[in-house]
């Protein structure tokens, strides 16, 4: 039986919805000027409609679908984009309020500033550079959020099979970074400033050099929890990208910590071509035509 508040709720849902403008012709719009809601989508050949918030744009409200494509240049969009099927969004200047990445969609921040950023179903963010302002960042089925640079001010929770990868940047929060369920996450670089949790069967693992824990020389490989009800300590050395750290974990259930070498050149070299040709599928489709609207 649906519930007055559940009525209202629809009912703004469904306004909200009737007030959109819906972009979805395939060719390429800028907005540089203010408006409520925007949905972003395909044509009906299935080509892919592209949008660009410019300075002095203001959107209330943003969706992208299917193979749409969304550049933040400048301008705000808040408090909310949403992020569906396998649309790309690059930001790469202007200010975001929560970001909802799902359904295989990838996010890449290169500056400027977002609010929370909420993963789930097999979606991936990406910040090279900018400011995460969102107080809890979460990652969920089987979502990947990775953090080459820039700064956080929350903390990252991670769970059902998805995975973290920190390789630079500054997390802020006390928190610092949270694994449950089937999660995992890799840290070779940046600095976190709280705590490391390790709970149900996640594993960490670090990559680096000279590692001690407690002021004690540890060998690489995996330290779990085992039969004790918990581990926990302070774990020092020096970080692939050269950073140091000095980091305070703990573990419970079936959390492991795994401490890894530096790869080999060649290795590392592998895996930058295998990166590269992602990157290269992954590039959008050059669009042939333009359009302004308002």
């Amino acid at each position: 039986m649906m519930t007055k508040s559940m009525f209202w709720w629809l009912l703004a849902t469904l306004m909200s919805v009737a007030q959109a403008t819906t972009l979805n012709d395939g060719l390429s719009h800028v907005v540089d000027f203010a408006t409520d809601q925007i949905i972003v989508r395909n044509n009906f050949f299935g080509e892919a409609t592209s949008v660009t918030i410019a300075s002095g744009g203001l959107v209330q409200w943003l969706e992208a679908h299917e193979d749409s494509r969304i550049s933040i240049a400048g301008g705000e969009v808040q408090p909310t984009l949403k992020a569906w099927d396998r649309s790309q969004i690059g930001v790469f200047a202007g200010s975001l309020g929560t970001v909802y990445a799902s359904n295989n969609c990838v996010v890449e921040v290169y500056d400027g500033s977002t609010g929370e950023l909420r993963l789930a179903d097999n979606s991936k963010i990406v910040v090279h550079e900018g400011t995460v302002r969102g107080s809890n960042n979460y990652v969920d089925g089987y979502s990947t959020l990775i953090i080459n640079g820039g700064t956080c001010k929350g903390y990252i929770n991670c769970d059902d099979n998805s995975q973290v990868e920190i390789a630079g940047g500054i997390i802020e929060d006390y928190r610092g970074l949270v694994l449950h369920g089937s999660s995992s996450a890799r840290i070779s670089g940046g600095s976190v400033w709280g705590e490391w949790e390790i709970h149900g069967s996640s594993a960490l693992t670090v990559i680096g050099n000279d590692f001690q824990i407690d002021g004690r020389d540890v060998p690489y490989g995996i330290f779990a929890v085992g039969e004790r009800d918990y581990i926990e300590g302070t774990l020092s050395g020096t970080l692939a990208n050269g950073d140091p750290i000095d980091q305070h974990f703990i573990a419970n259930e079936n959390g492991s910590l795994v401490l890894a070498p530096i790869p080999e050149p060649c290795t590392l070299a592998l895996l930058a071509l295998g990166g590269l040709a992602v990157v290269r599928r992954r590039q959008p489709p050059a669009v042939a035509y333009h359009a302004r609207w308002r």
